[in-house]
This record gives structure tokens, sequence and C-alpha cells, in this order.
């Protein structure tokens, strides 16, 4: 059991399997792209293929009528940040496929999907690791990596990781993950601010809410600002300097497609903030956040029987919970159609593992530890039949 709890072999372990699963996954259903990841993958495509973000032949090939804006660029509202991230996977596949004919070499090939799921499948468990990190410093080294398996092997991020790499939900959990392991590990860097409104931007850029992360550092300079005002503006002028550095490539983005640096296109599609379906996102039976993922619902009620030490972190998960709860309830699309679960919410996950710890500590403790693995194991199988029911009926 000790060999099994190393990290040694697990992530390396966890990185094989995700891809052995989206190379069975690829050959059954033919492709890698589609719905959402079109319009991500299209990003990367044209910048390394055109040298431009215009996405007619892009349209084209995806059969699809372009659609053009006020500016007169093709349309494009999802954001590029992972798209960013799958430049290098990209470029090099470029490279295999020139260099070894006769490789298709139009950037929408096999070789190319296979190299961009792949550099997805890696941002997914990166943030998985520096997750253990993080927890590492909080908990033993067997609830951190017993806490990171089940968090992979119980909920969508599997599903997002392994199956669906060709999204942008590994990047966001990676960068989530990165801005937390920052935020509680280098709090006397020198522009730690600075560096987490960096952070905080490219989160943004990544997923729009996910710079609802910000939050945790606007909170905690609040909560320090009686030190002095010079401090909370300082403070506040570094995070929001960084911010807009991070997120300055998605201003861009909006400038040159849409025509306005101001205007994003999702916040046209209206909020209901009056009225958020705060139950059909968690409970409904098609893809609520509880119902399919459970051990969600009891990381979050994990946050409250955390350890007192822990218990400013329990309360920033719990609001930042709430909180994109509360804004993807409100959207027009919060129902999330497609979605196996509610994906949007993998940006709470790392900030929620702190409470699902929490419970396999305190668990371990009342009951033997092969009982605690074996109910993890029952909730990965569970995790499992739901996602081999959402793929038999989409």
């Amino acid at each position: 059991m000790d060999n099994f709890f190393s990290q040694k072999l697990l992530f390396p372990t966890l990185f094989l399997f995700s891809l052995v699963v989206f190379l069975f996954h690829t050959t059954y259903t033919k492709t890698t792209i589609f719905a959402d990841a079109r319009f991500y993958y299209m990003t990367t495509r044209s910048i390394i293929k055109d040298f431009d973000i215009k996405f007619a032949n892009e349209y084209e090939h995806f059969n699809m009528q372009p659609v053009y804006t006020n500016a007169e660029y093709v349309w494009n509202k999802y954001p590029p940040g992972v798209s960013f991230f799958w430049i290098p996977a990209l470029f090099v596949a470029d490279g295999f496929s020139n260099a070894l004919n006769p490789f298709d070499t139009s950037g929408f090939g096999i070789v190319y999907q296979i190299a961009v799921a792949t550099s997805s499948v890696l941002l997914g468990l990166l943030g998985l690791y520096f997750l253990y990190q993080l927890l590492k410093g909080y908990f033993s080294e067997k609830v951190s990596l017993l806490t990171s398996l089940a968090l992979f092997g119980t909920t969508n991020l599997f599903f997002y990781i392994a199956l669906e790499p060709i999204n942008s939900h590994a990047a966001s959990f990676f960068v989530s993950s990165i801005f937390l392991y920052y935020f509680f590990k280098h709090k006397k860097d020198k522009y730690y601010y600075l560096i987490l409104g960096l952070l905080g931007g490219v989160a943004g850029l990544v997923r729009t809410q996910d710079a609802l992360i910000l939050i945790i550092p606007i909170l905690e300079i609040f909560l320090k600002s009686k030190q002095s005002f010079k401090f909370l503006a300082t403070s506040y002028l570094l995070l929001s300097t960084g911010f807009l550095i991070g997120f300055f490539p998605q201003i861009y983005f909006w400038g040159k497609i849409f025509g306005t640096f101001w205007s994003s296109p999702y916040l046209e599609e209206g909020f209901n903030l009056g009225n958020p379906q705060i139950f059909h996102v968690l409970f409904n039976g098609q893809n609520g956040l509880f119902t399919l993922t459970p051990i969600i619902l009891l990381s979050f009620l994990g946050l409250f029987l955390i350890k007192k030490k822990l218990k400013i972190i329990s309360v920033y998960a719990i609001f930042y919970f709430l909180l994109q709860t509360y804004i993807i309830s409100s959207w027009s699309a919060f129902y999330q159609g497609g979605s196996y679960s509610i994906r949007m919410m993998i940006t709470t996950y790392p900030l929620l593992s702190f409470g699902l710890a929490s419970i396999i500590e305190k668990s371990s403790k009342i009951i033997k530890e092969r009982y605690v693995i074996l109910i993890t194991f029952f909730f990965t199988l569970l995790n499992m039949f739901f996602i081999i029911d959402y793929l038999l009926k989409y």
C-alpha cells in the first residue's frame, strides 16, 4: 500500500492512464474536436498556421458558416487562454508533420490533435501535482495523495482531463491550482500581489469567470488593511496591475474581433442576478454538480469540519464556491448543455480539496485506512458509471 501512495508512481501513472483513455475514446468517436473545443482549437491553429486570428478557413473546415462581427472579423467569443497553452504542442506537431511525410500538415490532422490533447492532460495533472504539494503542507503525505487521487477519479476532472482534454477545463484547474499554490506558499515574495494579479489575469484569460479567484487576495488585503492605508492602496494597485498584464491578451482579442476593448460577449448573453437557478445547478438529475459528483458535496461539507488552524482557508473556499455557484446559476446558460456535471465549477476544486482532505484525515482516524480507500474506490466506480451513461446518451 505504501508503494501505491508514492508521488513518483502515482502522477506518471495517471498521466499514462489518461492518455490511453483518451486514445481509446478517440478511436471510438473518430474525432476529438467538437462543440466548444472547435473555437478554442481554431485560435491555436490560426496563430500557428495562418499567423492571424481571422478564423474563416477554420470555420470552413468545421463545416460552419462564418459569422462576421461589426469589426469584420469572424465571431469567436471563447477566451484564448487555453489556446495559448496549446501553442507549443501544435508548433511541435507541425514541425513533426512537415518533417515526416506523408503526415497531414493542415493543422487539423490527428498528430496535431493528439499533441494538443497531450498538453492538456499534462496541464491537468501538473495542476493535480501542485495541489498535492500544497495539501502536503497541511496534511500528511498519504492524505494529500489520496485526496489528489480521489479528486481525479471521483469527479468530472477525470472526464475533462482524460476523455475530453481538448477543452479549457484542464487548463482552468491547472491555473487555479498554481494560483493557490503561490498564494499560500510565497507570501514573503517581494512582488507577491503583482504576481497574484498576473495569475488571476491568466485565470480569466482561460475562462473569464475564473478571474473571480482574485476575490481571495482581495479579501486577504482587506483583512490586513488595518495595518495601514498605504498597504491597502499599494497591494490593490499591484494586484490590479498584475491582472491587467495577465488579462491583456483577452482585451486585445475583444478589440480586434468585436471592435471594443471593454465588452465581453459573455456579458451580452445575460445574467439574472435576482433569480439564480442554484438548485438546478447543484441538484438537477441530468448534470447537477452534487448529483453526478457527490464527492464535491462531501468536500464542501468537509470545509465546515476543517481544523482550527485552517479556518481561514475554509472561509476562502466557502466564499469562492458560493460566489461561483451564484454567478453560474445566474447566467442565461446555467443549464450547461452537454456538460458532464457542472464543468464551470472545476475552478473551485483546488480549494474544495481542503474539505475533502479533512474528511479523509478524520475518517482515517475513525476507521481503518483500507476502508477509506475502498470508499474512494466506490465513488470512483460510481463516477465511471455516470460517465458511461453520459457517453451513451451523447
